[in-house]
């Protein structure tokens, strides 16, 4: 299931239970689960995959990219990606 704001939006509309997407593969850009982190940490994966995670270079600087903070927070990963 690739996921972006017109498919997003379109689920929602037809009731698709946030917790419902954990039988599926969902394929969605680092930018947009960014700004879904709350729902992405209310989730259950079993896997998380990230590719141009260099673009996330900076999750543990002090001023580093707000982005990936934003997913490292999500996915409950303190330490590590």
């Amino acid at each position: 299931m690739i996921v972006e704001r017109k498919s997003y939006n379109d689920l929602r509309k037809r009731g698709f239970a946030r917790r419902s997407h954990n039988d599926h593969v969902v394929i969605t850009s680092y930018e947009f689960a960014a700004l879904k982190a709350d729902e992405i940490h209310a989730g259950q994966w079993d896997l998380w995959y990230l590719t141009k995670a260099h673009r996330l270079r900076n999750v543990y600087k002090k001023d580093g990219g707000t982005r990936a903070k934003r997913l490292r927070d999500a996915t409950g990963r303190s330490s590590r990606f």
